[in-house]
Formats: structure tokens, C-alpha cells, sequence
């Protein structure tokens, strides 16, 4: 029943962009479905499944989950391992904005989880892609793929099956000398599938456990015991709302509560993300620093900004405004020695060092409606990432402006001023280069 006679399509090695079928590492379209253990054998994914949830909820992508199956040793379960997944899976899903009904135990109710990957797979389609994270045995993933090749197995074709553990392949069919079953394998899943179009892809194993900075298994420290500094980030985290730096805490809580500094699962879901197969603690970090871009902001209370300022060129003395009252005007400079509500910027707190600029007058946030460089700097009734600002300090009261979104800066092209040359090209632009002498340097003149 477990084996067809077709060529195997197995991906493996280093990629960095790969589109097959509307499928894409890293991933932009299409849904993700997740199957992985942890009430039986290894404790590992009590903190590997919260880690994983936060990954997919720092890009955004609670929407985009399509099923998460937990506790999928299907065979039995550990006095407490069962107990601890389930808090791992539903809380952290609570935390971040999950729909609870897309997780399910596995071990408490194996044929809703089968149907549950089933019904996920055959809702794909050149427009929607599916890929699955194999967590754990891959016996519920064969099953869902086996149930929908019965039913329609054109939808196969558009399904992307991702591993890296040859424990986790292999176990369904070599059970524990106290155990006894069988199963679906990952190289049974590939004679069986892969001729229909499923794509099966097999990374690097995660675990890296003689590395303290590559891979999501931190196993020993110096004195034999599991490197827990390696992750203080997460238990230490503070740069989002306080929802979110909750949330990531309460990630630090459950791997601690495996008692093992090993996420290695999550890796996959990095992997998705970002094509990496050689992630590790730096790596998530900066993809927690500059994730949940359109979380809300914790949450800003427009009548309360901590200060209003004028935004002065540095270079041409001038100060800057909304052209008009219409949302997406442009901004131009305008004379320096101008003052009224116009030119004058609340600056509202986001997360970390960042802040919105909303224009008093109007009420209307500066940002970037476009990544490319020397696009014009607008404004705009909708906050996010690109209306979202830092400053970066280049002397005594002279800052460059950055966005979070692109990382790029506000500059000035020419010395005019609207006022002068209504004609002129005096719009405010922005340029990834971080060498623009004074055209990129100003002044904020607090009010």
C-alpha cells in the first residue's frame, strides 16, 4: 500500500531560492501545515513547537497556517509529554494571534488529524501551495498525503514536504525495543508520492551539536551542560510591544521546561523563511528584531506623542512638510524659518528605538511607499513597518533618519524650497547608501 513505482523527486543540499509548482524557499505564497512529536521519546519539541509558532507569527504568517498536528507519535505518549505539548502548541498559540481550531493532538484524536492534513493538501492549487514541516515520525503526514491522493490526486502536485532529522524519518518503521508499530517513512512517503508531484525536501540536520552559534541545538556548554546563554535573547526580549516580547518570553519558558537547549525543528521553519540551512541563535534574533512588521504598535495613543519637532535639512536649512492635505501627498522642503502645524512632526514610540513621524496638521504618517532607492518620502493614514523610523546618531544633535522596513534614509537632493521653485524637484527621497555626507543629515528641533 506505502509504495508506487515512480522516480523520487528529493530535494537536498544548500538553495537559496527554489520555485517549483507556485512553491518558493524562501517561502511568499501558499499555506504551511506542521506535524511534530514531543509526548513521546525526546522533550526537545516542547520548545521547538513554541519556537516554531513565534518564527511563523514574527513573518506574519498566522494566516497562513493551515493545520499544526502536535504529539503525532501516534503509537503512545509519556506521562507528561503529551500534557506539556499541548500547552507548548495552544498557548503560544494564544499568545500570537493563532486560530486554536488549526492545532490538534495527534495522540488524543489520530484520524482528525489525519483528515485535517488531508483536507489541507487537497485545498491546494497552483495559487495556494502547501508546504508541510515534518516535526516528528512522518506517519501523519502519509497518511494525510495518502488520504488526498485517493480523493484527488492532482493536488499532490502542489505540495512541498520538508525534513531534516533521519530520526524523525525513519521511526515510524523502527520503534524502540519496547515498542512495537509501523508506519509512514520519509522514503516510503517518496516512492509513493513524488510521482504524483509532491516535492520532498531533506535539509540539513538542525542540530549541529558541536557548534554553539550554528543550528538550533545549543546541547553543551563549557561545563557539559546545556548552553542556555545561547538563548537569552528570547528570555530577555524587549524590542516589540509588550504582547509580542511576552509571547517570545514565554517561548525561553518552554525549551527550559524540556530541560534542553534544542529547537533543532524550528530550524525548518527558519529555513522556509529565509532559505538558510545553517541558521542558529544571531540568525533568529535578527528575524524576531525585524519581524511582526505589521503587529499593532504597542498599541500608540495618537494623543499622546513624546515630543513634536521640526525635521530640518542639515544641508539646505530647510524644513519639511506635507505638500497637501491628500493622503499620499508628497513631502517637500519648505523655508527654515517657518513654524506653523504644518512643518511640525509628532514623533509617536512603536517598539525598541523606533517611532512614528505624523504630521500635527494633518494627522498623516511620513513613510516610504516604496523599497526602491530614491523613491519620494510621502504621508499616509496607515502605520507599519514603512511609516515606522529610527534615528541614527551622526554628531552632536545631527541624525539620520531610517526606516525599519527597508533600512534606508531620508535625504534632500537639491537646496530649493517649494516656496521659492514651486516647479522644482524638491520632493524628499530616500537611498539605501549610508554615505551621503549631509544630504542624508538632519535636525530634529524640538518644539
Amino acid at each position: 500500500m506505502k509504495s508506487i513505482p515512480w522516480k523520487s523527486i528529493l530535494i537536498s543540499g544548500a538553495m537559496s531560492a527554489i520555485t517549483v509548482f507556485a512553491q518558493t524557499v524562501p517561502f511568499s505564497t501558499g499555506r504551511i501545515a506542521i506535524s511534530s512529536d514531543g509526548n513521546q521519546h525526546d522533550k526537545d519539541d516542547w520548545g521547538a513547537t513554541a519556537a516554531t509558532l513565534m518564527i511563523l507569527a514574527s513573518q506574519n504568517a498566522q494566516n497562513k497556517l493551515a493545520v499544526y498536528t502536535h504529539s503525532d507519535h501516534i503509537w503512545g505518549s509519556s506521562g507528561s509529554g503529551e500534557a506539556a505539548m499541548a500547552l507548548s502548541a495552544d498557548e503560544t498559540a494564544s499568545k500570537f494571534g493563532f486560530d486554536a481550531a488549526k492545532i490538534v493532538s495527534a495522540a488524543q484524536n489520530p484520524t482528525g488529524a489525519y483528515n485535517k492534513m488531508r483536507d489541507a493538501i487537497l485545498a491546494s492549487s497552483a495559487d495556494d501551495p502547501l508546504t508541510i514541516i515534518g516535526a516528528g515520525p512522518m506517519h501523519v503526514i502519509g497518511k494525510g498525503l495518502n488520504k488526498a491522493r485517493q480523493t484527488d490526486a492532482s493536488r499532490l502536485q502542489y505540495v512541498r514536504v520538508i525534513s531534516h532529522s533521519k530520526w524523525n524519518n525513519e521511526h515510524s518503521d523502527k520503534p524502540k525495543d519496547w515498542e512495537e508499530h509501523t508506519g509512514w517513512t520519509w522514503d516510503e512517503m517518496i516512492d509513493a508520492f513524488s510521482g504524483y508531484g509532491v516535492i520532498f525536501d531533506k535539509i540539513e540536520d538542525q542540530n549541529a551539536a558541536d557548534s554553539k552559534t550554528v543550528g538550533f541545538a545549543t546541547h553543551l556548554a563549557d561545563d557539559g551542560s546545556p548552553y542556555w546563554e545561547a538563548w537569552h535573547f528570547l528570555r530577555d526580549y524587549s524590542a516589540h510591544s509588550a504582547a509580542i516580547n511576552e509571547g517570545i518570553q514565554f517561548v525561553y519558558s518552554r525549551i527550559v521546561a524540556s530541560d534542553k537547549a534544542d529547537i533543532s525543528d524550528c530550524g525548518m521553519a527558519y529555513y522556509l523563511f529565509t532559505g538558510d540551512q545553517q541558521g542558529g541563535p544571531a540568525g533568529l534574533k535578527a528575524m524576531l528584531d525585524n519581524g511582526f512588521g505589521t503587529e499593532p504598535s504597542d498599541p500608540v495613543d495618537p494623543s499622546d506623542p513624546i515630543g513634536t519637532v521640526f525635521i530640518k535639512s542639515k544641508r539646505t536649512e530647510n524644513r519639511i512638510r506635507p505638500l497637501s492635505a491628500s493622503e499620499g501627498s508628497d513631502v517637500v522642503q519648505y523655508p527654515g524659518g517657518w513654524s506653523g502645524k504644518w512643518l511640525q512632526w509628532e514623533m509617536i514610540p512603536t517598539r525598541g528605538e523606533y517611532f512614528y513621524l505624523r504630521s500635527k496638521a494633518k494627522k498623516q504618517y511620513l513613510y516610504m511607499p516604496d523599497g526602491a532607492p530614491r523613491s519620494v518620502v510621502k504621508v499616509t493614514y496607515v502605520v507599519g513597518p514603512e511609516a515606522e523610523w529610527r534615528k541614527v546618531n551622526i554628531s552632536s544633535g545631527v541624525v539620520r533618519l531610517e526606516n525599519r522596513a527597508e533600512n534606508q534614509y531620508i535625504q534632500v537632493d537639491r537646496y530649493e524650497n517649494f516656496v521659492t521653485h514651486p516647479e522644482g524637484n524638491i520632493q524628499i527621497r530616500v537611498s539605501d547608501d549610508d554615505a551621503l555626507d549631509n544630504k542624508s543629515h538632519w535636525l530634529l528641533e524640538e518644539l
